[in-house]
């Protein structure tokens, strides 16, 4: 899998322990690591940048198969925004010789159609996948290979070491649960997409399918797979982490 050796995706779901591993990384008083400016949206800090994608959806309030063409337009130009801050994130920390490293919820980056098939199955409309426009230096054309489920075209997503962070459903999933009635008021449906670590199951496997070579003794084996009982119990499973990136 060819990779660039400074760019990290951190691969989460709601309630896992996410922030609490950032405030241990402490990214900001690290100086090898590119940081966007606090208060420069609601990707401050190294997150989130599709977080303003997840906003409209909510406003728009629909399935995929209900979209209007205008709100599919708005939908397809808030997802390409959003890459484009993402990429120019990473560009920015290349060109100055630092560590890109980036936390995104699975489902903020899982493309709208694969969430309305895993939803409605065989009886649901196909749905035309939405993507990204890449820049040329990726190459001339995005590709997205089964297992992709992602917004982002393979030759993107290859260029990321992927580190996917779990933690007991048990523990997960009643929080997430009282969160999102106390906040959003989340139908049934939306339960049903978001209460489940499919998403991060089916990038990890991917991942995994992106190289045929089995890593040299000693060296790390991507994607990285953190629990976060580990993190909060086991002091060295950090320190091996930072040790890693």
């Amino acid at each position: 899998m060819s990779s660039d050796q400074n760019r990290f995706l951190l691969i989460t779901y709601p309630r896992t322990a996410s922030n609490l591993l950032l405030k241990i990384l402490a990214l900001e008083t690290q100086p090898n690591v590119h940081m966007t400016p606090e208060g420069s949206g609601p990707h401050g800090g190294n997150g989130y940048f599709f977080m303003r994608n997840q906003m409209l959806k909510g406003k728009i309030g629909k399935t995929m198969s209900e979209w209007t063409e205008d709100e599919r337009l708005q939908m397809t130009e808030s997802y390409q925004s959003c890459f484009d801050d993402l990429e120019a994130y990473a560009q920015v920390a290349s060109a100055q010789g630092k560590i890109a490293f980036v936390k995104e919820h699975a489902h903020f980056i899982t493309e709208p159609s694969a969430l309305e098939n895993f939803i409605s199955g065989a009886l649901g409309t196909p749905q035309v996948p939405l993507t990204v426009t890449l820049p040329s230096t990726y190459g001339p054309e995005g590709t997205r290979t089964t297992g992709n489920d992602t917004i982002f075209p393979n030759e993107f997503l290859r260029t990321w070491k992927p580190t996917i962070l779990i933690r007991h459903p048990a523990l997960v999933f009643p929080s997430y649960y009282r969160a999102s009635q106390a906040f959003f008021k989340s139908s049934e449906s939306q339960l049903d997409l978001f209460m489940t670590f499919a998403w991060q199951r089916r990038l990890h496997d991917w991942y995994q399918t992106q190289s045929s070579e089995e890593p040299a003794h000693g060296s790390v084996s991507w994607p990285v797979v953190l629990d976060a009982d580990d993190i909060i119990a086991e002091p060295g499973v950090v320190v091996r982490y930072c040790q890693i990136i």
